[in-house]
């Protein structure tokens, strides 16, 4: 227990950690993930994910128990000018904590589509 603020080690580090959505990727080639509002707007993102990688988004636009939509690109495979894209929803934690959400699940139980780029 810390004797100047009287709560244990243990709890203030649960508020220094604010809410996090963190994106695994366990895929086996690199994407590109948005963490979208619900109508589409991107509140984190475009962001890169190597394999092996995790990307943590915290507070900022995060916001407990909240629904967001996640979307994965599939950077690997172009077909034309289109690029295969899924989307999952998923909620924030309800308390300081770590949402961890891997690439893999979103490809499994999301919906799939594919997008005009200009790449």
């Amino acid at each position: 227990k810390n004797e100047k603020s009287g709560w244990s080690s243990v709890h203030e580090a649960s508020i220094d950690m604010g809410i996090t959505i963190a994106i695994e990727n366990d895929a086996k080639f690199p994407v590109t993930a948005e963490i979208r509002l619900k109508g589409g707007i991107v509140i984190a993102g475009p962001k890169r994910i190597e394999v092996g990688e995790t990307w943590k988004k915290t507070d900022g636009g995060i916001s407990a128990s909240m629904r967001y939509d996640l979307v994965i690109y599939d950077e690997s495979n172009m077909v034309g000018d289109q690029k295969i894209r899924w989307k999952k929803q998923t909620a924030a934690p309800a308390l300081p904590g770590e949402k961890l959400v891997q690439v893999s699940r979103i490809m499994k139980n999301g919906k799939q589509s594919s997008v005009h780029c200009t790449k």
